[in-house]
């Protein structure tokens, strides 16, 4: 769904063949529509079903599209699909956080690879959560863990299918195919099990994760939290519980450091550049 709502986007893209000129002309375009952008919109919904459907059984009922960063367009996708079932999974953001560095950092401190995500994302899901609740269930990754049965039967319940206990027990057992996916969680764990509910607290320790993860929390503020299910008193109380290891103070702000830098510069975007196939005959004939 990403590129099929993106032309509606005037900026985020980067293409050869000018994104901001074909914003442009799209935009025109729906402007003649009978209903304008909504048009636009429900014919990409129409793409991505039928799409969905070769991809399904004939007997199957749903098509789960859980890609992260649709965040960027959940309410573009929300007006595609206006008899879709949505569901809104809330996790602690400290905890969130914590995966960002442990699942792609190895456990070293990247959050500016993720500016995006804890921040454009977070807001974006946040507001569309507001505007279409009455359309959408919310659930908390911390009640998953703790009592999935009932929130799984809560999920069946809304998405009109019938309840298993088989659902908590055997969901290992589904095999997806492709190359992307969650690079960790698939092969380490098998059942539900509690134990990653505080992990994040050993990887938040230091001085300087502690400060960022505080500004964040208040950046997040009260009525977003409150939106997500948690308070932001008992968060900034859990963070300023952790110990703080200074060995860990300069490394961390030099990855900071280097990450505004990047986030400037944009080098992998000059990479390409130069990678294209015009650079190169530009380089030879001069």
């Amino acid at each position: 769904m990403l590129p099929l709502i993106y032309p509606l986007k005037k900026t985020g893209t980067y293409t050869e063949y000018s994104h901001k000129e074909s914003h442009h002309a799209i935009v025109d375009f729906c402007e003649q529509l009978p209903a304008g952008k909504a048009d636009y919109l429900s014919a990409m919904g129409k793409v991505a079903q039928e799409l969905y459907e070769k991809a399904s059984d004939e007997n199957v009922t749903y098509f789960l599209d859980k890609t992260p960063r649709y965040h960027l367009i959940c309410e573009q996708i929300m007006e595609a699909f206006p008899d879709g079932k949505f569901i809104f999974l809330w996790r602690n953001p400290l905890a969130v956080i914590n995966s960002c560095i442990q699942t792609w950092g190895h456990g070293k401190w990247n959050v500016w690879k993720h500016k995006i995500d804890l921040f454009e994302g977070a807001e974006n899901l946040c507001s569309t959560f507001k505007a279409y609740q009455n359309r959408a269930i919310a659930i908390q990754y911390e009640q998953l863990i703790s009592t999935p049965e009932r929130v799984v039967e809560d999920i069946s319940n809304y998405l009109e299918i019938d309840f298993s206990s088989r659902m908590i027990k055997e969901f290992s057992s589904v095999q997806l195919e492709g190359q992307m996916g969650d690079p960790t969680g698939v092969t380490r764990y098998r059942s539900i099990i509690q134990d990653s509910l505080d992990k994040w607290k050993l990887g938040l320790r230091g001085s300087h994760r502690k400060k960022w993860c505080r500004a964040y929390l208040e950046w997040l503020g009260l009525e977003r939290l409150y939106l997500m299910g948690y308070e932001l008193q008992n968060l900034l109380d859990d963070l300023n519980s952790l110990p703080n290891q200074w060995w860990r103070f300069l490394p961390d702000m030099s990855r900071d450091v280097f990450g505004f830098l990047v986030c400037i510069f944009q080098p992998v975007v000059l990479l390409r550049n130069w990678e294209s196939s015009t650079v190169r005959r530009l380089k030879k004939l001069s």
